[in-house]
């Protein structure tokens, strides 16, 4: 809760096929060991990476599930590996020329790459991540602590072979029986573009918040280039009428009764680069 974390948003239709017994069957097994394994995958405690039996305490907290995904990868930099293959490649053509030869084989030098990978990959330590998980078990709305693509994917493979289903990543085109405005063709636009321009009153669960912008925007074009400006109203104007449009978009959201602040980052794919939550005391 003191720090900023990304956040991706899921959507679980059977959230009672995540139960305890399915997570221990499905647990982490490290590749500390297995010396030629480039990726370890399992389920491990919310509390503890290390703990895979749950013996510290269990996924439960009232309505919530709360565990993680423990991803360890082992991975040789491309550096090394080049280095370590010349010499390979060096020592092999000088021992081919004492015979008489000048060149090594697409076949050798595929054999000789396969055993520097082996005898590399012997010697590296995976490093591990871990993407936490918090499951409202009353809406279906699964929260992942990555908004990166590969983690994600690894999740939603992950959660498919565990509990047989898959999830389904909330975006804004989603989110049409909200607001008919978002039934639009430029809806992230319009969201990003009303957002940035007027701050909005939203009611939820008996309390009211107001959404303004937060004085960083990210402008990008169809190329993937972009530019973030900060407290610059009229530059960002001028890019949008230029022809860029919203990447992402810092916003602060605050409860009008206890004066709570939250600090988040959106961008057009209705993940959370950074989420800021209240100090809790």
């Amino acid at each position: 809760m003191s720090k900023t974390c990304p956040v991706t948003v899921f959507k679980v239709n059977t959230p009672a096929v995540i139960t305890l017994d399915k997570l221990k069957q499905f647990a982490f097994q490290p590749i500390d060991e297995l010396k030629t394994e480039t990726k370890g995958v399992g389920w491990t405690s919310f509390d503890d990476m290390l703990d895979t039996a749950w013996s510290s305490s269990g996924p439960e907290y009232g309505e919530w599930l709360c565990f993680a995904l423990r991803v360890d990868t082992r991975k040789i930099p491309a550096a090394v590996l080049k280095k370590h293959l010349a010499e390979a490649y060096k020592d092999e053509l000088e021992k081919l020329q004492v015979e008489g030869k000048n060149f090594i084989s697409r076949g050798r030098k595929k054999e000789l790459k396969e055993q520097v990978q082996l005898r590399l990959l012997s010697q590296i330590q995976p490093a591990p991540m871990v993407v936490d998980l918090a499951l409202d078990t009353s809406t279906g709305l699964l929260y992942a602590s990555t908004v990166s693509n590969p983690l994600l994917e690894t999740l939603t493979d992950y959660l498919k072979t565990s509990f047989d289903m898959e999830p389904e990543e909330l975006a804004l085109a989603g989110l049409e029986a909200r607001s008919a405005d978002l039934q639009e063709a430029y809806a992230v636009e319009s969201f990003l573009s009303g957002i940035y321009g007027h701050s909005a009153d939203v009611e939820l669960d008996g309390h009211s918040f107001t959404v303004a912008e937060a004085g960083e925007v990210t402008l990008g074009q169809a190329d993937g280039r972009s530019v973030t400006t900060k407290n610059e109203q009229d530059s960002v104007m001028a890019g949008l009428q230029a022809g860029l449009y919203f990447q992402k978009l810092k916003m602060t959201l605050v409860r009008a009764d206890s004066g709570e602040q939250w600090t988040v980052t959106m961008d057009r794919g209705f993940r959370f680069p950074a989420l800021k939550c209240p100090v809790v005391i």
